[in-house]
C-alpha cells in the first residue's frame, strides 16, 4: 500500500471521527433546548466534518504534511510481539509495588494521624 493511500485512508477515517464528535457535540447542546429531531444531528456532524475533511484533504500544505507524517512512519521500528509482553508485564509489576507501597504508606500516614488527633 502506497502512501497516497494511506493518507487517503487517514483523512477518511480522521474525517469519521470527527463527524461521529460533532454528531454527539450537536446532540448534546441541542438537547438542553429540546429532543432534536432523528438523524438531525448526525447529519450535521457528517456534513461538518466532511467539509471540514475535504477542504484539508484538497489543502497542499496539510496534504503535503500528512504524506510527511506516513514516510516517517515507514521508518519506525516497531516492537515486536516479545517486547511489548514484556513491556506491558514491567508496566503491571510497576504499579502493583507502587499501589502496595502508597497503601503501606496511607495506612502509616492513618495511624499516626488517627494517634494525633485521636
Amino acid at each position: 500500500m502506497g502512501s497516497n493511500r494511506l493518507v487517503h485512508l487517514m483523512f477518511f477515517a480522521g474525517g469519521m471521527v470527527v463527524a461521529y464528535i460533532l454528531g454527539q457535540s450537536v446532540d448534546w447542546v441541542w438537547g438542553y433546548f429540546a429532543k432534536p429531531p432523528a438523524f438531525y444531528p448526525e447529519a450535521i456532524g457528517l456534513a461538518l466534518a466532511g467539509s471540514g475533511t475535504f477542504v484539508a484533504w484538497k489543502n497542499p500544505a496539510v496534504f503535503s504534511a500528512a504524506n510527511e507524517v506516513a514516510l516517517e512512519l515507514k521508518k519506525v521500528t516497531w516492537p515486536t510481539g516479545q517486547e511489548t509482553k514484556w513491556g506491558t508485564i514491567v508496566v503491571i509489576v510497576t504499579v502493583f509495588v507502587a499501589a502496595v507501597l502508597l497503601s503501606i504508606y496511607d495506612l502509616i500516614w492513618s495511624s499516626a494521624t488517627g494517634w494525633v488527633y485521636g
